[in-house]
């Protein structure tokens, strides 16, 4: 994790010249919540959570694997065609950090796996037919709006065979990405090729996921307006509200005065990300890569899941038990949505996942995800409040004389 946060660095202090001084921490407060994934933790994380899902469905069949990408660029010749997938060979174009990446990790993946007709990278329709194929998996890195994958599992729609095979039960798909959010979630819920909830080891960075006051959060939106040059994009494309930039990309969801704005002085506006390609500087790899704004306390946490007497119970003085009576406490209230639990206590799959199973073992859960007796028990007691014992002894000005002398006759 990066030990310098964005408004501290070379960059980020000159990002903030660009407001008036009553501005100012409003703004260094937006630079401090964004999330700049490092390469190693992307990787690594999507790695295994991809590797889990497709040991699993490997076992009810052959799986393809395919990277979510635009469609290629039309020329005149088929302007009238329409794209569909899955497509022949289409060349990684220039400087497409994502898709570079995406590529090279199925690329390990198939190797890791077992590249064979079990598992095999872009397979074309004439493979997918002649060893069944069952499952398609689908990799991203981060889906902030949802678009991109909408428009990519529409292309494979388009094509007739798949439509038929997918109708028929033989062909299911599911989408892997590292993080997405909640308007991408909303954007892809009920596509028909998508029945499965998209696996994901992180879900939230936007606004409503930051750990603002209702206040604060108002004050960030009207500054991104405010100073915007583009109105449309003032909160990142559709309005998105991102919070999450990668070392090898810079999505378009994020506020755009992030890029560029109109300064109160007039001078040039300086922007936090460099001009050109959306990724990082090289400066800014080696001073914010891998920063993390810091979780909310448990208080908040305990708030948020409806426990606001937890933070005063017993389990305030035992942080290594927290988390799991955290989401013991959503489970009670109902919340079994694993992305509601990702979002909400600021945790990753893998750490919920985790957490879930130590539950089970111990009896707080049962495999229906609900709270036994012993796990409301467990509830009730770290709801208690712990007894507090005072054992300083109580002072006194007066002076002291003892009511009875024993012993002192044999002085």
């Amino acid at each position: 994790m990066a030990n310098v946060r964005p408004s501290e660095s070379d960059q980020g202090r000159l990002w903030l010249t660009n407001f008036v001084a009553d501005d100012v921490p409003v703004a260094a407060m937006l630079l401090d919540s964004l999330t700049i994934l490092s390469e190693d933790v992307f990787r690594s994380g999507l790695v295994r959570l991809a590797t889990d899902v497709i040991q699993q469905k490997m076992d009810l069949g052959p799986v393809a694997l395919y990277p979510v990408r635009p469609a290629p660029i039309r020329t005149e010749s088929d302007v009238t065609n329409e794209h569909v997938e899955p497509a022949i060979d289409q060349s990684i174009a220039p400087g497409a950090g994502s898709e570079l990446i995406i590529a090279n990790i199925i690329t390990e993946l198939t190797k890791t796996l077992g590249a064979s007709n079990a598992l095999m990278a872009n397979p074309n329709l004439e493979t997918m037919r002649s060893y069944k194929y069952r499952n398609v998996i689908l990799l991203d890195d981060y889906s902030g709006t949802g678009r991109s994958v909408l428009s990519y599992l529409d292309r494979w729609m388009s094509n007739r065979t798949i439509r038929s095979w997918h109708s028929y039960g033989w062909l299911k798909f599911n989408l892997v990405t590292y993080a997405w959010s909640p308007r991408a979630a909303r954007a892809l819920h009920g596509h028909p090729l998508l029945k499965d909830v998209p696996h994901a080891v992180a879900y939230g960075f936007d606004f409503d996921s930051a750990p603002w006051s209702e206040k604060e959060r108002a004050r960030v939106r009207k500054l991104c307006i405010d100073y915007a040059i583009n109105k449309n994009m003032a909160l990142g494309y559709k309005r998105s509200e991102g919070t999450l930039a990668m070392v090898h990309t810079v999505p378009n969801n994020l506020p755009h005065i992030l890029f560029n704005g109109k300064r109160w002085d007039g001078k040039r506006w300086q922007g936090f990300f460099p001009s050109g390609y959306r990724r990082l500087s090289p400066e800014q790899q080696t001073e914010i890569a891998g920063y993390e704004p810091l979780p909310p306390n448990f208080e908040v946490l305990a708030s948020t899941v409806g426990g606001a007497r937890l933070a005063q119970g017993k389990i305030a003085d035992l942080p290594r038990m927290q988390p799991l009576t955290l989401v013991m406490l959503a489970l009670r209230d109902g919340v079994r949505n694993a992305d509601r639990l990702y979002q909400q206590l600021a945790l990753s799959s893998f750490e919920v996942t985790r957490l879930l199973q130590v539950a089970l073992r111990l009896g707080f859960i049962d495999e229906q995800l609900h709270l036994t007796d012993r796990g409301h028990a467990e509830l009730r007691h770290a709801q208690t409040r712990p007894r507090r014992v005072n054992l300083e002894l109580q002072g006194s000005d007066e002076p002291y004389y003892p009511g009875s002398l024993r012993g002192v006759s044999g002085i």
